[in-house]
């Protein structure tokens, strides 16, 4: 999550569901999750044409979440600077001055950590900095001002994948969520809910029964394994979950016989209850991927 300066950073209740609303193929998506003993179960789902969100109401004690467009945003692995935990920030920020090619004063940053993995020993502490443009920032939350509603927190759709990730892992093992939507992919290695790697892949789902696409994942999957391997060699991937809205086949055989692990295709409505009911269609559900991490975002300050 980025803590922007703005909206209430700090809300900490004993039991909150967010709403959230993002931009999914040319219409704003509304949605909440409930998530308690039970498992997850969806609760509201609704879209707008973008001249209809005028109809959208939002109760005034809901907190709200959106996230920002892929390309709108960066992330940076550092290792962690050693120092206080409230100088984090200023710490990071000026490590990017020598990073970055631009005024990093234009630049809000927000850091997120990385567990040491099971052991947490013998390696260097790692994070994640998140920057994004002021501008951009700015224009989301004008946006949601302008049609007046209120905005609590922007998440990245990295942070939300790592909550639909944590859904397919079991008991022990990290899991190497792939997901893919019409223009993006993503590849992220999650273990007990945190998320240790990230990757962004290159092209949308269609074509991705084309050799050389094929090879490119391979790829990515084989580089953020050894990363894995290096700086965590007691993370355990136990399998590769897929998330696609379209035929999967020669995908899921293509890794299957390139990459030591088991390869299933994801299906959200085993890990989701109710989902069919306000959302039938597959692709759909996997478009709605992010948005469905941004909803399971948890209170006190975390996606």
């Amino acid at each position: 999550m980025m803590r922007f300066p703005f909206g209430k950073r700090w809300l900490r209740r004993r039991r909150e569901q967010w709403l959230a609303i993002a931009p999914v193929a040319g219409e704003w998506a509304v949605m909440r999750l409930v998530a308690d003993g039970n498992g997850v179960r969806m609760q509201a789902y609704r879209s707008y044409k973008p001249d209809e969100t005028a109809l959208l109401r939002v109760p005034a004690q809901q907190q709200v979440t959106t996230l920002l467009d892929a390309g709108d945003y960066r992330l940076l692995q550092l290792e962690a600077p050693n120092v206080a935990p409230d100088e984090l920030q200023a710490a990071v920020r000026w490590r990017l001055r020598e990073m970055l090619d631009g005024p990093v004063d234009d630049l809000i940053v927000d850091v997120i950590c990385i567990p040491n993995g099971p052991s947490g020993l013998g390696r260097p502490a790692l994070l994640i900095a998140v920057t994004a443009h002021t501008n951009v920032v700015r224009g989301r939350t004008e946006a949601f001002r302008e049609a007046r509603l209120k905005l609590d927190a922007i998440d990245i759709p990295e942070l939300a994948l790592r909550n639909v990730a944590t859904l397919f892992e079991t008991q022990g093992e990290a899991v190497v969520l792939l997901w893919f939507d019409q223009q993006h992919g993503h590849l992220l290695l999650v273990y007990q809910g945190e998320l240790y790697m990230w990757r962004t892949l290159d092209g949308a789902a269609p074509g991705m029964d084309q050799p050389q696409r094929l090879e490119r994942i391979v790829r990515e999957i084989r580089r953020t394994l050894d990363h894995v391997s290096h700086h965590f060699s007691d993370l355990e991937p136990g399998r590769i979950v897929v998330l696609t809205p379209y035929a999967a086949t020669a995908l899921l055989e293509y890794l299957a016989e390139q990459i030591d692990l088991p390869v299933v295709e994801g299906d959200l409505t085993t890990v989701i209850g109710g989902l069919t009911d306000f959302v039938p269609e597959r692709v759909r559900q996997v478009e709605l991927s992010p948005l469905i991490g941004a909803a399971l975002r948890r209170s006190g300050g975390r996606a």
